[in-house]
């Protein structure tokens, strides 16, 4: 996508995995490079200002993949504000037979994003958190609650569509 848009577009980090080569997790010879797999936050380095970047690896109960929360303090160029910005993509496989223990994962996942836009955030900036949380309002044998949305939402975040629980509107 980076590529594709060019010009000012820019990733806050350009490594995909924790390996030597970076490009590809294949003969992985470990290396930390913040990396987050595809979870990546892309930006208009003309507008706004990478001050802070970093990822986080979220519990895994045996999903095939791993899974991250990457985050990023911006500054807007224009008005100097400081803002957090978080993307994830929690577990998307789906209990079988109401087993829990991935419900209960992507429950665990969405509380270690919270924890670490908290940690990173301590002045309380205004925070936004985007991603695929495989979550639904409404009831399955996967899924009894939203827990990802009650997770966020106790934790201070606000839902500018109004997706909760058992809600209808469009």
């Amino acid at each position: 996508l980076r590529n594709a848009l060019g010009g000012p577009w820019t990733l806050t980090n350009a490594h995909r995995n924790n390996c030597v080569r970076s490009k590809s997790p294949s003969s992985c010879e470990y290396k930390d490079q913040g990396a987050s797999d595809g979870d990546r936050i892309l930006y208009d380095a003309t507008r706004v200002t990478m001050l802070d970047a970093g990822s986080k690896l979220l519990p895994n109960v045996g999903g095939k993949n791993d899974r991250y929360v990457t985050w990023a303090r911006l500054q807007q160029r224009s008005t100097g504000k400081q803002f957090m910005f978080a993307s994830t993509h929690l577990e998307p496989a789906k209990d079988k037979g109401g087993a829990g223990a991935l419900y209960q994962n992507r429950r665990d996942q969405a509380k270690v994003v919270a924890q670490t836009i908290a940690k990173h955030n301590p002045d309380g900036l205004p925070a936004f958190v985007v991603g695929a949380l495989n979550s639904s309002r409404f009831p399955h044998d996967y899924s009894p609650t939203n827990a990802p949305y009650d997770v966020l939402t106790a934790a201070g975040y606000v839902d500018p569509l109004g997706a909760g629980w058992r809600t209808t509107k469009t």
